[in-house]
């Protein structure tokens, strides 16, 4: 046997952890370096930008994800018992998070969005939308992850349209704030 990528043939750690970090955005057809730029190249505020990197990479800590880690037993919703939350479960198909995108006039084209994987979405969403659009389609996304969260773990009743509008709101207020104030730290590229 022989491990190729490797200069003598023996398997390292060192050459195992060099194949994980460019094989797998090969394997999956999504240039992962090409989501960076466009995730931290956003007019908008570091913690949005935070999360959507979080959600590409599959680091949000959805029922799929614990499961695969075995640190919850099963993978099912806890919100609409779906059999599999995955993070495109939880922020676009799940009751909490239908709510949110039904009464925005985003909805077509988030319902036209391949629902394979989180990053292709937002890759599309990137070539198929404005610059605008984009931003508004990640205001809600996070919106809809936090309302996921907020029923999760403080079982509160809200108004899941209310906290949406006031997310969007606080992402634009924030990119104007920036802008007037001419803060380039605040908000990356502006």
């Amino acid at each position: 046997m022989f491990w190729w990528p490797s200069n003598d043939g023996a398997y390292t750690v060192r050459s195992g952890y060099w194949l994980c970090k460019k094989v797998p955005a090969v394997l999956q057809g999504v240039d992962m370096n090409e989501v960076w730029r466009l995730i931290w190249s956003m007019k908008c505020p570091p913690k949005l930008q935070h999360f959507l990197w979080r959600a590409c990479k599959g680091f949000l800590a959805v029922k799929e994800r614990l499961h695969y880690r075995h640190i919850t037993p099963e993978k099912s919703c806890s919100i609409c018992n779906a059999s599999e939350e995955s993070i495109n479960h939880a922020i676009f198909e799940c009751k909490a998070a239908t709510e949110v995108w039904a009464a925005s006039p985003l909805f077509s084209q988030v319902s036209a969005a391949p629902s394979n994987s989180f990053v292709e979405r937002f890759l599309w969403y990137s070539k198929n939308v404005s610059k605008d659009e984009l931003l508004s389609i990640a205001s809600l996304a996070w919106a809809a992850w936090h309302c996921r969260n907020k029923y999760i773990f403080e079982q509160e009743a809200f108004n899941a349209v209310d906290v949406a509008r006031g997310w969007v709101k606080y992402v634009k207020e924030s990119l104007e704030y920036a802008v007037r104030t001419g803060i380039k730290s605040a908000l990356c590229c502006v």
